[in-house]
């Protein structure tokens, strides 16, 4: 989310919509997420989405938020299931794992076994370190090869 461009941009990126239709013509901040990594669906953000955020820091829970309104308009369902095989990790399992990350230098904050943005930014750092896309979405063979690497 930290990465901000308007709407045009994005679309002069090959960013399109579901389905394939172009991006509006805007030039309105807009940033991209990928809340099940880059296997699952990506979403673009507008600001209406930060202001759900400043009331709950949780993305999916702000993402849910985003749909919920988007399907009570009459909009779309979301076009694409994440993985089959990505299974949500227990909050024993991300304390360890940002445990893990702040011995690698990655993580700074306490660790308290939730998933916010300073713990997928530690992700995203672990990810490129090894040489798998960047995404910030902690998979069950992330948490592996972590373990792997810190002991």
């Amino acid at each position: 989310m930290s990465v901000e461009k308007p709407v045009r941009a994005w679309a002069a990126l090959g960013v399109k919509r579901a389905g394939g239709a172009a991006l509006p013509a805007s030039d309105e901040p807009a940033s991209i997420i990928l809340p099940a990594g880059w296997r699952g669906p990506a979403f673009i953000l507008y600001p209406n989405f930060k202001a759900v955020m400043n009331w709950n820091r949780s993305t999916l829970y702000a993402l849910a938020v985003a749909i919920l309104a988007q399907q009570i308009a009459g909009g779309p369902a979301v076009m694409q299931a994440p993985p089959e095989d990505d299974a949500p990790l227990s909050r024993d399992t991300v304390i360890d794992m940002q445990t893990r990350l702040a011995r690698l230098g990655f993580y700074t904050d306490e660790a308290d076994g939730l998933l916010g943005p300073k713990t997928r930014s530690a992700v995203r750092l672990f990810q490129k370190q090894i040489g798998l896309p960047a995404d910030g979405h902690p998979t069950p063979d992330l948490v592996q090869r972590l373990v792997q690497a810190v002991r």
